[in-house]
Parts: C-alpha cells; sequence; structure tokens
C-alpha cells in the first residue's frame, strides 16, 4: 500500500454529498480498462456515508486486476487563546480519521490525513478573542491522503464482478487538537471529504470473421449466381478485434469445404487471408465459416454465413406431331411448345426451324418453369422433309442454352384410283362343242385401296366375279371354262 500526502489551502466550505458516480473509460470499448469514482463532498465532522461503485460486466470480457485508490481530505480552521501567564509555544493539529469499509464493514482502507501548524503566543493579554499575543486563527488549512490497492486474486475479484453496484460504507471522524501552554482554549471546524476511485483492467479477447463468395460478402441469400460447375473462391478475412494476442486460431466450414490459412496466431488487430475453392452446385447454396481461437484468458469464436445460387439455365422445344403423312399439296400444321427446364429466368428466347420459316418465333423472356405455346403452318406441301426446329435463349450471366426437337412430314400423291384386268389367252381355237377355259387377272393399278371389286362377262357368265377389296398394288386370279362352244 502507498500513501501519498499532499497538503495546501482551501476556504472552508460545507457541501451537499452529490449522489452517483463518475464514469472514466480508457479508449475504446475494447481498451483494456475502466474506471469509475464516486465521492463524499467536504462536511462537517463527524459523518457516515456511502460510497456506490459498478460491478464490472463480465460480457466486457475478463477481469485481470482492480485498482482501489482511496483519498481523503481534512479542510478547516484551528484557533487558540493562550491562557498562560508566559510567553509559549503552540502546536495545532487539524486531523480526521476516514475509514472505507467492505460490505462486509470490515476496513478496506483508514486514512488521516492531518495538518500542523505551529505558532508563538505571548503572556495571556486579558481577552480571549483567538487574536493578539496570546491568541491566533488559522483558515484554510487543508491536507490530503491516498491510499492505493490492487487487487488481483479470483477471491477479492468476485466483489467486483457482475451487473450491479458495490456499496462501500465511508466515514469521518474529526480528530483535530492543539497543545502547548498549560491553559490553553482551542477552537476547531474540522471537514472531511473522501474519493473512491475504482479502475478495472480487463482482458477482452474477440475475434471477427468476414466470409466472401467470389469476392461478395454474401451474408443473405441468394448472393451471387454463379453457372453450375464453374469454380467458386471463398475467402474468409479472420481479424483479432479484440485486446490479447490470439493463437491456436482455426478456420472451418460447416459444408466440409477445406480451409487453408497462412497461420495460426494473431496479434492484436492482426488480420489474415484464408481461403477455399470448390465448384458450383445448382440451387440455392449456403454455408457458414467458423472460427475458434485461444487465448491468455480463454477461447474466442466467431461465424459468418455466405451464399451463392448455382445457375443451371436449361430449355425444351417439343414440336409435334413426330410425324405426319399428307396428301400432296396439302397445310402442315405443327405445334411448338418452348419450356424453361432451369432453375434461372431466360431472355432473348428465339425459335428457328429453316425448312418452315412460319415456326420462327421470338418469344423473348420466359421465368423459371414457365412455358409457351404455338402453332405454325407450312402451306402446300409437295414433298416430304424432316425438319428441325431449334430454341435458343440466355441465362443471367449471358450462358447461352438452346435445345432442338425434329419432325417428319411424308407426302403422297393426290387420289387416283386404278384397275387392270387381263383375261387370258388373248385368243384360242378349238373344236366345235369343246369347253373354252380362261384364266383372269385383276390388279390395283391406281393409288388408293379399292373396294366392291367386281368382274362380269356378259357372254361367259361362268366368269362373272365378286372380289371385294383390293389394296394397292394386289392382284388376284382366278380361272374359269364356257362348255360347249359350238361358234
Amino acid at each position: 500500500m502507498t500513501i501519498t500526502r499532499r497538503s495546501g489551502l482551501l476556504a472552508a466550505a460545507i457541501l451537499l454529498l452529490i449522489s452517483g458516480f463518475v464514469v472514466l473509460v480508457a479508449g475504446p470499448a475494447r481498451a483494456g480498462t475502466v474506471t469509475f469514482t464516486d465521492d463524499v463532498p467536504l462536511q462537517q465532522t463527524s459523518w457516515s456515508e456511502t460510497l456506490t461503485i459498478p460491478q464490472f460486466d463480465p460480457a466486457q470480457g475478463t477481469l485481470l486486476s482492480v485498482e482501489v485508490v482511496f483519498e481523503a481530505t481534512v479542510d478547516g480552521e484551528a484557533n487558540y487563546e493562550s491562557l498562560d501567564g508566559s510567553p509559549t509555544t503552540i502546536t495545532l493539529e487539524l486531523k480526521a480519521n476516514v475509514e472505507l469499509q467492505r460490505p462486509d464493514t470490515t476496513t478496506l482502507s483508514l486514512l488521516a490525513p492531518l495538518v500542523t501548524q505551529t505558532d508563538s503566543a505571548a503572556a495571556f493579554d486579558g481577552v480571549i478573542d483567538f487574536d493578539g499575543p496570546s491568541g491566533g486563527s488559522f483558515p484554510g488549512l487543508n491536507a490530503t491522503l491516498s491510499d492505493t490497492q490492487t487487487f488481483t486474486l479470483p477471491a477479492d475479484l468476485v466483489l467486483f464482478t457482475g451487473t450491479g453496484t458495490v456499496d462501500f460504507p465511508v466515514s469521518a471522524q474529526g480528530m483535530s487538537t492543539g497543545s502547548g501552554a498549560g491553559n490553553l482554549l482551542l477552537n476547531f471546524m474540522t471537514d472531511a471529504a473522501a474519493e473512491m476511485t475504482v479502475t478495472y483492467t480487463f482482458a477482452a479477447p474477440a475475434i471477427d470473421i468476414e466470409k466472401s463468395t467470389n469476392g461478395q460478402d454474401a451474408d443473405v441469400a441468394p448472393g451471387p449466381s454463379i453457372p453450375v460447375s464453374d469454380p467458386v473462391t471463398w475467402t474468409y478475412v479472420v481479424t483479432n478485434t479484440g485486446d490479447v494476442d490470439l493463437t491456436d486460431v482455426v478456420v472451418t466450414d460447416d459444408q466440409g469445404v477445406a480451409v487453408s490459412c497462412p497461420q495460426a496466431t494473431l496479434a492484436v488487430t492482426e488480420s489474415m487471408t484464408c481461403t477455399a475453392n470448390g465448384t458450383a452446385q445448382p440451387g440455392q447454396y449456403a454455408n457458414l465459416g467458423t472460427v475458434t481461437a485461444d487465448s491468455a484468458v480463454g477461447p474466442v469464436d466467431d461465424q459468418d454465413p455466405s451464399h451463392y445460387f448455382g445457375a443451371a439455365p436449361a430449355i425444351d422445344i417439343e414440336k409435334t406431331p413426330d410425324s405426319q403423312t399428307v396428301v400432296s399439296g396439302s397445310d402442315v400444321m405443327f405445334t411448338i411448345v418452348v419450356t424453361n427446364t432451369g432453375n434461372v429466368d431466360l431472355s432473348n428466347v428465339t425459335v428457328t426451324d429453316p425448312l418452315a420459316p412460319a415456326c420462327d418465333a421470338t418469344i423473348g423472356a420466359l421465368a423459371v418453369g414457365a412455358s409457351t405455346s404455338y402453332d405454325c403452318t407450312v402451306a402446300a406441301v409437295t414433298a416430304g422433309f424432316t425438319n428441325v426446329a431449334t430454341v435458343t435463349g440466355e441465362g443471367p450471366g449471358g450462358q447461352e442454352v438452346t435445345d432442338e426437337d425434329d419432325a417428319v412430314v411424308e407426302v403422297r400423291p393426290a387420289p387416283a384410283p386404278a384397275i387392270d384386268i387381263e383375261k387370258t389367252p388373248d385368243s384360242q381355237t378349238v373344236v366345235s362343242g369343246s369347253d373354252v377355259t380362261f384364266t383372269i387377272v385383276v390388279t390395283n393399278t391406281g393409288n388408293v385401296d379399292l373396294s366392291n371389286v367386281a368382274v362380269t362377262d356378259p357372254l361367259a357368265p361362268d366368269c362373272d366375279a365378286t372380289i371385294g377389296d383390293l389394296a394397292v398394288g394386289a392382284s388376284t386370279s382366278y380361272d374359269c371354262t364356257v362348255a360347249a362352244v359350238t361358234a
């Protein structure tokens, strides 16, 4: 314990107790010290008061030590009158005992500020006026003592730790006295003041991590749009934001991404940048970077999320019917359906169909999952063909997507029914009364199937026949006989 003595002259005064306290914070919130002061201003002894000091809030860090500076002041006036019949030397002491107690009333500090004043007095001049040759008055006497104590033991720090306040009883007793002549009349006005200043020294280890995805601090979804399979780079800027050095600094990622850091220690205010790499996956992606570290007063950690959207633009075109057969000269109709099958909106969507220009279309924008359909017609088709419709579009990053679908058109001629009959032999000579035999062949020589096919032969009724249906290119034959020909 150290005691500092000061003396000087102050005018005597009686003041009211100033309730509350003074707070002094050294530097920013993580500077390592915070100071609180409360006092009892000068007032006439004897008195008892309370000094109130806020506790150290553990949320600010770890309390390392408490410095208590207790200051006591005595102030006042001393008067004497020597009633002795001979000259003498007078010694006056203006003094107060000022005691600071713990909440349990045990003494924390006891100070006795003292002002000593000496004077030479003549023999009693016959008048008690504290003046003249045998008397004296000494106003404005003042002295201050201070006591500094530092506590570092956990048992001592408990008293000062919490979120409330601590009340310290403080009292002052006037102890002024004088000596000298055998017959001495004394008069003192003794005031005392007390002030308590508590300084908390603490360590506030802290760490901060700021995670970015491809250079964007994407704390909130969706984050940057990255084409699927494109590279992704995560950066983790780690900073020691506390007031103690950090060791065993480790950065991890909840998605199993391997994070690489250049070092494992960080001095106060020092930063480092860690990195990780990956490949963009489709859809919304989120991962959480976590940093942990140790310090002389305990571990610290911090987290920061990041996001990206894996853009997978895709498009589909369906041209129907897949195949059709039409009569030459007929119109051919198609239905085209275009669908955004990806996970991002598309723009500049167009359809081209070189063999069917009427099916070309400018669709423009197409939202995720949206479809658009339309019909188109190719007029007066005379020859078969296979046409391919192609659709293209652009994703948010300018990525081009495309798809195609074909349709087959077959053309048949206009209906031209035809039939052929062949009766053989073309001629023959027979003996009168003989039978005559013929072979008849009927063929569908047209381009359409025939029905109700029938053969009549008035001179040879036996050669009449009902054939019925006859497919394109099909033939049927049969023999017939005319009996006993005589002419």
